[in-house]
C-alpha cells in the first residue's frame, strides 16, 4: 500500500473475500445464528412516563439475558459472566 501511495498519491483499498462477482467480492461466509424470543407486551400510550419505559426496558433487557444465557453455549459462545447491558 505505501508504494501505490507514493505512485498514485493515495491508498487503495484492499479487499479480501471471495470474488467469482468480478470486482464487487463477497465476503467469507460465516455462520449466523438468530434467535427470537417471547412478545413483550405492552399498550399503546401517546405520552408514556418515563417509569412505564423504564418497566419495558428492564423487562426487555432481563428477556435478552435469559435469552444469551440459553443459546449461547449452543452458538460456540464461551461466557464466564452474564451479559452486561450498559
Amino acid at each position: 500500500q505505501e508504494l501505490c501511495r507514493r505512485w498514485l498519491y493515495f491508498t487503495p483499498p484492499l479487499f479480501y473475500g471471495r470474488f467469482y462477482l468480478g470486482p464487487l467480492g463477497m465476503p467469507f461466509r460465516v455462520p449466523l445464528t438468530t434467535v427470537v424470543g417471547a412478545p413483550i407486551h405492552t399498550t399503546k400510550c401517546t405520552n408514556p412516563p418515563p417509569e412505564a419505559v423504564d418497566a419495558v426496558h428492564a423487562q426487555y433487557c432481563a428477556s435478552l439475558q435469559a435469552m444469551f444465557a440459553k443459546h449461547a453455549p449452543t452458538c460456540g459462545i464461551r461466557f464466564s459472566e452474564p451479559l452486561s447491558i450498559t
